[in-house]
């Protein structure tokens, strides 16, 4: 069953009717010619990426009334305060470990708030597997109350992070730089790092949109809204 596929289809039937694409999508420069990898790490993991407050109890009801109960919850980013208050309040999701990363539009504290571990520049150990995260989008103005870096401060602070097996991000990576740069280009520091520590993974959010693609080994999953995912 291909799940991000069945799950945009149930966006656009409106599951999911809070949720617009109202900004433009920019895909991935991978390798869609050759193979897609197959990998089974055993994880059935709940993704939540750019709800920006508009998060309904009855989204994430649908996927847990479809899916069942995740094993873990990732956080993307670009999720408010009152989007992890939905989260919370469910009763379903009272025993499941959360863990996230921060985007550009919520505050830097949101998942502390909530006391959800940040995984930015961190790792951590679920169902055997290496976990990892990276906070923020590329600088497109000046602003020190988000998480904005530029290409050189992402690279720079890419260089030291260990590897891991799932890489979680808000933004895509980036293997060569397009030549318009907007503010959802991606991170050639996390182009670097796919190419240098192969995660089997890298799940990201930032364009409001659900693709699957590749490079080298990694599987990249954009996404958007409520998602399940077997990893």
């Amino acid at each position: 069953m291909n799940i991000l596929k069945k799950l945009f289809d149930a966006f656009t039937n409106n599951k999911n009717e809070n949720f617009d694409n109202d900004e433009e999508t920019v895909p991935v420069d991978a390798v869609p010619s050759s193979p897609m990898p197959q990998y089974n790490l055993g994880i059935k993991a709940m993704v939540v990426a750019d709800s920006h407050g508009k998060l309904m109890y009855r989204d994430v009801d649908n996927v847990l009334d479809e899916y069942g109960i995740p094993d873990v919850v990732f956080l993307l980013g670009d999720n408010r305060a009152m989007d992890l208050e939905v989260l919370r309040d469910n009763g379903r999701l009272k025993n499941v470990q959360f863990y996230g990363i921060i985007g550009n539009h919520e505050a830097p504290n949101t998942l502390a708030d909530y006391e959800v571990p940040n995984l930015h520049l961190n790792t951590v150990s679920v169902n055997g597997c290496i976990v990892g995260g990276f906070s923020g989008s590329l600088r497109y103005k000046e602003d020190s109350t988000h998480v904005l870096w530029t290409q050189e401060e992402c690279s720079e602070l890419l260089s030291t992070m260990e590897s891991c097996d799932i890489l979680l991000t808000h933004t895509k990576p980036e293997f060569e730089l397009p030549e318009t740069i907007t503010s959802h280009t991606g991170f050639i520091g996390l182009g670097d790092y796919i190419k240098r520590c192969k995660p089997k993974y890298n799940l990201h959010g930032h364009l409001h949109d659900l693709y699957d693609t590749h490079y080298d080994g990694t599987i990249i999953k954009c996404l958007y809204g409520v998602s399940m995912v077997n990893l």
